[in-house]
């Protein structure tokens, strides 16, 4: 008889220097629509609205934009920085198993382990059931494939959370 256990992991990409992706545009995940993303700061207008290349790599300023004689000053860019988070209740067949997968995971991904409890309680059927709760960080660009990786590794998904927050300054 298969035994589940139930895995609870929060991977939080918290580290500015490695999680907060710069981007042109906001991204969305599934669920999130546009209409909820953050409005553009005050006195900025998005790349195209300013006649630059929609597509300027991160950390390349588009060229200012000519208005006839003169160079239109521009603001300099601002890149966003959303900090990414999820959460997720999987049950597993072996704890200690995907507790070393997720960490193998979160560090080929260039993340870490931030914290690991693990637990043991006695069912109402007398069985010892086995349950861990993981903080993982990887890089806020990878989140998504470790997600893909961590739920591949389950026997069920109980529930997934993703949220993000704008922390551009």
């Amino acid at each position: 008889m298969k035994r589940a256990f139930l895995v609870t992991l929060v991977l939080a990409s918290l580290l500015l220097t490695t999680a907060c992706a710069p981007a042109a545009t906001p991204t969305f995940s599934k669920g999130i629509a546009p209409a909820e993303a953050a409005p553009p700061l005050a006195g900025f207008a998005a790349p195209e609205a300013q006649g630059g290349a929609a597509d300027t790599a991160p950390g390349q300023q588009p060229s200012a934009p000519k208005t006839g004689n003169t160079t239109a000053s521009t603001a300099q860019q601002v890149e966003r920085l959303v900090i990414k988070n999820a959460t997720l209740s999987i049950v597993v067949d072996d704890t200690t198993v995907t507790v070393n997968n997720i960490t193998k995971v979160a560090e080929e991904m260039g993340g870490f382990v931030v914290s690991l409890n693990t637990s043991q309680t006695l069912a109402s059927s007398n069985k010892k059931v086995q349950s861990a709760k993981m903080v993982v960080r990887v890089p806020a660009e990878k989140l998504n494939d470790a997600l893909t990786q961590i739920k591949k590794t389950s026997v069920e998904v109980v529930s997934e959370n993703i949220s993000g927050q704008d922390v551009t300054a």
